[in-house]
Order: C-alpha cells, then structure tokens, then sequence
C-alpha cells in the first residue's frame, strides 16, 4: 500500500494560525513536515503574512538543514513506508508564482542544495499587474487618502466605530481590525474573494480612482515571465508544480470549470518546461477552498497528490489529496527553529 492514503478529506481544521494552542499530533509512525512559502521578499503591505525577506529566509534554510532533513515532496508522497524517508523529513514549497522566489530564494536553495516546489498560477505568467487581493493590499493599507470617503463611495455597512486618528500598527488579516483602513481592507477582500472577475474589475476601479495614484512606498508583486519560469525549472532543485489558471477558490466553480482550472495549468507548464507536472497545490488551501470535484479532476488530470494550507504533520493515514502544509512567517532563525522542532517532539 502507498504510504499516503486516499480517503476522503475529514476532520474540522483548527482555526488559522493558532500556533500558540497548538498540541503536537499524536504520531503514527513517522512524520513529515510540508512548508509553504509565497514571497521571498520585504514585507511592507502584507495582511496575509505572504512575506518572508530574503535575509530571514537565507537564515531559516542555514537552520533548517542542521535540525531537520530536507527533503523532495515527491519523496513525501512516493515513500511507501517509514523506511523510506529519514528521521525529520521537511518539504520545501512555495505558491503562486511570484518572480521573488526565482531571485530571492532559488538561489539559497541551489547554495544549500535544498529541494523545493514552486506551484504556479499560470495565468499570472509574463503578466505586468498584480494579483488582485495584492493591489486592493497596497491601495487600500498604503494610501494617504481617507478610507472613511472609500467606505461613502462604495456604499458600505460599517458595524462598528472605529477611532479615525488611529494610526496603523503591525496587523494581519485573520486579527480583528484596529482601525477604519484595516476593516476596509478586510471587508473588501472577503467581498472580491468569490466575486465575479467583471465585478471585481469594477470594484478595483473604483478603489484605484479614490486612491489617485501609485502609492510609492512598495514596489508592485511581479509574478514570474515565461523566461524566468523555464530557468527555474531547468535547476536540478526545483520542481515545478501546478497551481491552477487565474487562482480561483475551486469549490465555487462548477465541475467543468474546475477541470478546466486544473489541467490547463498542467498542460501549460508542461508545454513550457519540457517536464512532467505531478503535483497540485489548491489556491487558498482550506477545507473549504476545495472540495470532491476538485480532488477528482486532479486525479483524472494525472497529478500525484494535491497540496492544502493549514498546519498539520503528514502521516501514513494523510489523504495525498489534501496534504497539509505548514505556513512560514517572517521569523528569525531562533524562532523558526523552535516552531519546526516542536512538530517532532515526542
């Protein structure tokens, strides 16, 4: 029998990120550990903690090969039993696409001769904008213009009171919002999530226009170029992985689409590097995020296993089509080493 099982996705996933309350996962047998990175770059407009910069990364991946071993996700998911992998098996992965990574972290992976897999959104390639939860980030969390005329414009509910003068502090997205900018944000992004790409389009029209211009203090999320993609997949280290089109949430989508999604993206990558493309990785990456169809048309696009987000071990009784992955924040390298290490206590 494979090591990973093929049973359907259960449980009820811990609410995100409650790293502190956490309790070690009761083993059995051996387990491993999937990370995910996204960007591999200075965090500036960053509600959803996207970013790790390169120094921290540089420093995470110099901790990482001297307290836990390394190792593919093909690995992971071929290994048929715990002989078939070392005694801290750690999988290096990274969404979306962004061209960061290539420059950023592709090089201390090649140094350090640590595997990765990039999962790529396809639809992002050779692109000059940004991701749209990226612009409505720096548009809304970055101007100097009042967010409370936004909020007028739009037409929206505000619920509760916020004071006006409050000037911004370090916050993220899944933390209950501290002032007007942050509640805005939020409000819009959960709104655009599952929102028409036309109504999206307007919505973000609207926001550029109140905005007035490019706020200068961070430059745009440029994702890969076709160019930079193949180099990337020609380095011995890094296998790339297939992250649908246009990064929809999948289990909104009718079936047909959701095929569509999947083995488009495959087809693509594969036309492009010349590889075979066998893993999957959900955009978002919640339980809810994707569902039986979802898993259905990755079996039947030919993948060998599909990639979620939320922070769980992987077991022998794992689905290998919702394999959990563990998500890196912009930690030092003392506090990176405690986080990875308290997944192996006994």
């Amino acid at each position: 029998m494979p090591y990973l099982s093929n049973s359907r996705v259960a449980g009820t996933v811990k609410k995100y990120l409650r790293r502190a309350q956490r309790k070690i996962v009761p083993r059995r047998g051996k387990a491993s550990l999937i990370l995910v990175y996204h960007r591999v770059a200075e965090p500036v407009a960053d509600p959803w903690s996207l970013c790790v910069s390169p120094k921290r990364f540089a420093d995470q991946l110099a901790v990482l090969k001297t307290i836990a071993d390394v190792v593919s996700l093909d690995t992971i998911v071929g290994a048929r039993s715990d002989a078939d992998l070392p005694s801290r098996p750690v999988a290096i992965t990274f969404d979306d696409g962004y061209a960061d990574v290539f420059h950023n972290a592709v090089p201390v992976l090649d140094g350090l001769k640590a595997p990765a897999t990039m999962f790529v959104t396809t639809g992002y390639l050779d692109t000059e904008g940004e991701v749209w939860s990226d612009e409505l980030a720096r548009l809304v969390l970055l101007s100097d213009q009042d967010p409370l005329r936004l909020v007028e414009i739009l037409g929206l509910p505000i619920r509760r009171n916020f004071d006006l003068q409050k000037e911004a502090e370090p916050w993220r997205a899944w933390e209950a919002p501290r002032n007007l900018r942050q509640w805005l944000y939020r409000e819009l992004y959960d709104r655009l999530l599952n929102a028409a790409e036309n109504r999206r389009a307007d919505v973000l029209a609207v926001v550029r226009s109140w905005c007035g211009g490019w706020p200068h203090s961070v430059s745009p999320a440029r994702f890969l170029t076709s160019d930079e993609l193949i180099r990337m997949a020609s380095n011995p280290w890094i296998q790339i992985g297939a992250h649908t089109v246009s990064h929809p949430v999948l289990a909104k989508i009718q079936r047909e689409k959701q095929a569509q999604e999947v083995t488009s993206s495959r087809r693509s990558l594969q036309k492009l590097t010349g590889k075979e493309v066998q893993t999957f990785a959900y955009p978002y990456g919640k339980k809810n995020h994707f569902n039986t169809d979802t898993i259905s048309a990755i079996r039947s696009a030919g993948f060998h296993c599909g990639c979620a987000n939320y922070g769980r071990p992987v077991t022998r009784t794992t689905s290998r089509w919702a394999l959990p992955r563990y998500q890196v924040l912009n930690w030092q390298a003392d506090f990176f080493a405690r986080e990875i290490t308290r997944w192996y206590q006994d």
